[in-house]
């Protein structure tokens, strides 16, 4: 068996860490910013960086992944510099830092891609079983313990991640990782992996994002196109069956009437919409640089300053699209840099892959770029950001890890 590295426990302790430590224990030691106190992954992020570039025996960086980093970091400096408030800073450092973790990728953190996909697996194996009983179970904890015990905590859970959005978007970004698996794993792996897939699909139901569910049928669709051929027609009767009835389930479950209630005329999808034109509307105001990192969406801020006004027009403090996120604070500038770096990471990574990696890749990339139409994660939640950037550092040294092996039968090929 073949031994995990440094760098591979390192990025597995934060994902762990991002994913089950209480919100109170992430705050010992973080600054307080206006009155609020943020999250000690700031700190953690650069340690954690440190101990992988002193551990990586290769010793090497991407020049081209890093130069781009720092021009990113230079232009989200300026910005602060022309636009300050207090959160600036802290809000800067929650995009980049979890970021960066991509300059440590390296090919030895690749080699152990069946051990790494399993700790990915369980650990979402977990969070859907947690999920699962905290649905079912809230009430009678919550009576017992006295927690809050209003209609949206009693059907739409938080989790030490954050709010139930956050957790779909978690376990949609872990399926793809769990089909990876069957890449590798031997039978006992794979019905776990089933078992996961099946739990993860559940969990995402009950958490009740609509987005996510509409990107579940996506992804059911891609894999049905993509390698139903492989798949025995025994296992496609269950999975047709399967599908009915949990479509059937939830029709009938007036509790999870939020995943079909009609959209358009829907509260939430109309405060949404609503916002999303007074931040393109701010956009259109300072189109080239934005309007500043915080200058209206705050990362920090309590329950009762949710909603800010922007020119005159009511909006919540987080516009539920980080598209809009970008644009208002950053302009075409910053959006064109954020774009770039992923066009950059497949470029010089995803490509080298074998290919039932890279097409899962490409499935969880699709999907997470579709579910931030309806989240800001991965800029204003610093534990959502750093497993998706410690999922894209795996990934990326699996890449790293297949092109080195290419090169070197190339090279013995060319003696």
């Amino acid at each position: 068996m073949k031994k995990i590295n440094i760098s591979n426990i390192t990025s597995v302790i934060l994902i762990i860490y991002s994913l089950f430590a209480f919100t109170s224990f992430k705050k010992i030691g973080s600054p307080y910013i206006d009155g609020i106190q943020g999250n000690n992954l700031i700190y953690l992020i650069p340690i954690v960086l440190f101990i992988k570039f002193l551990t990586n025996s290769e010793k090497k960086i991407n020049l081209k992944i890093v130069i781009l980093f720092l021009i990113y970091i230079i232009y989200l400096l300026l910005n602060l510099i022309f636009n300050y408030n207090s959160q600036a800073f802290y809000s800067i450092m929650i995009i980049i830092l979890p970021m960066l973790l991509i300059t440590s990728a390296n090919k030895s953190e690749g080699k152990n891609v069946n051990q790494i996909i399993k700790v990915l697996v369980s650990l979402g194996l977990i969070y859907s079983i947690f999920i699962i009983f905290e649905f079912f179970f809230y009430n009678i904890i919550a009576q017992y313990f006295n927690l809050n015990t209003t209609a949206d905590y009693v059907t739409r859970h938080t989790t030490m991640l954050g709010s139930s959005i956050t957790t779909s978007y978690y376990l949609l970004l872990n399926i793809p990782i769990c089909f990876m698996g069957f890449h590798y794993f031997d039978k006992k792996w794979k019905k776990i992996t089933i078992i996961t897939i099946i739990l993860s699909v559940f969990s995402i139901i009950l958490e009740q994002s609509r987005i996510c569910f509409v990107i579940l049928g996506i992804y059911l669709i891609l894999y049905f196109l993509l390698f139903g051929k492989k798949v025995k027609l025994s296992t496609k009767i269950l999975a047709v069956l399967g599908i009915i009835f949990l479509l059937s389930w939830v029709m009938s479950n007036e509790s999870l009437s939020r995943l079909y209630t009609d959209y358009s005329d829907n509260t939430s999808t109309q405060t949404r919409i609503s916002i999303i034109k007074i931040g393109f509307n701010e956009f259109l105001n300072k189109p080239i640089l934005g309007s500043g990192i915080s200058t209206y969406y705050k990362r920090l801020w309590h329950g009762e300053s949710r909603y800010i006004l922007i020119n005159g027009g009511l909006s919540l403090i987080d516009p539920h699209n980080i598209y809009i996120y970008i644009l208002v604070e950053q302009g075409i500038m910053g959006m064109m840099l954020f774009v770039t770096i992923f066009i950059l990471i497949i470029k010089e990574y995803i490509k080298y892959m074998p290919k039932y990696i890279r097409i899962n890749t490409y499935i969880l990339i699709l999907g997470q770029l579709l579910a931030f139409y309806g989240g800001s994660q991965l800029i204003n939640e610093i534990s959502y950001s750093t497993i998706f950037w410690n999922y894209m550092l795996i990934l990326c040294s699996i890449g790293l890890y297949e092109r080195s092996k290419k090169d070197e039968t190339n090279s013995i090929c060319n003696l």
